[in-house]
């Protein structure tokens, strides 16, 4: 069995047990395996920030690897938990409307898990659920046996850009530890209705009519948009703190109007 990789995104910060918990049931489970965080200072609950935050570091891992989503991850009626093959990656999490935001495209394989779990008590999902299926996929076993197959996951609509023939509007949906906002929109929806035309990039009460390549390409303390090392548009200040100065938080509309 080669050395398997899981990574884990969660809301536990560093202060409880929780973290050390899951890392020794997988290290029990799954002597060997290397663990690496996406993160573990999402805010609570916050599935808008899990996805950005996985959705720009699951590609870099090896195909194989194991990704653990621990943020809203107990199971309900309405959100069942889920493992999703996609793209040679697994992820494991409830179907919270989370994987919409994950992907663009079809994943291989969606199994609703049904598995007996490690534990009577039934809040922390991750260590008794969570862990025992990806021990599973790290065994090679076939995933068809850890529950029913189905089509689809729930899609998070309020967070897809609305794209029409001269406008977008889209959200601010993360703002990174340099106070720039990243937007829900990428380069591609961008172009498609771009065309070369002029624009303007609208946010609060402030905007600008030029995309750059680079912060530095406006002097220090402008205001800038510019796609990112994410692929998507980003609105930030050169040397400074755009969400501050410009008074942007999360979930703001952003409009890109054009001529």
């Amino acid at each position: 069995m080669k050395e398997a990789i899981i990574t884990i995104t969660s809301d536990w910060g560093i202060r409880d047990f929780y973290r050390a918990a899951v890392e020794g049931a997988l290290l029990r489970k799954i002597p060997g395996c290397r663990i690496i965080a996406i993160s573990h200072e999402i805010a609570c609950f916050d599935m808008l920030e899990a996805s950005f935050a996985l959705r720009n570091a699951w590609h870099n891992f090896p195909e194989g690897s194991i990704h653990i989503i621990a943020v809203g991850g107990e199971a309900s009626i309405e959100n069942q938990h889920v493992l999703i093959e996609y793209k040679n990656h697994y992820f494991i999490g409830a179907d919270t409307g989370i994987f919409g935001l994950l992907f663009d495209e079809k994943p291989q394989k969606i199994v609703a898990i049904d598995i007996h779990q490690d534990s009577s008590v039934f809040v922390f999902p991750t260590k008794d659920v969570f862990v025992p299926v990806a021990a599973h996929i790290a065994e090679g076993k076939n995933t068809d046996e850890l529950g029913q197959l189905q089509t689809a996951y729930k899609e998070q609509i309020p967070y897809k850009p609305v794209i029409e023939k001269d406008l977008i509007k889209g959200i601010i949906i993360h703002i990174d530890h340099y106070g720039n906002a990243i937007t829900n929109i990428t380069e591609n929806q961008f172009k498609k209705p771009a065309k070369n035309r002029r624009f303007q990039i609208k946010v609060r009460n402030d905007y600008v009519q030029k995309l750059v390549e680079a912060y530095n390409d406006v002097p220090e303390g402008e205001m800038l948009a510019v796609f990112g090392s994410s692929g998507l548009l980003e609105i930030a200040i050169n040397q400074g703190r755009a969400n501050d100065l410009l008074g942007i938080r999360l979930k703001d509309t952003v409009r890109i109007e054009f001529e």
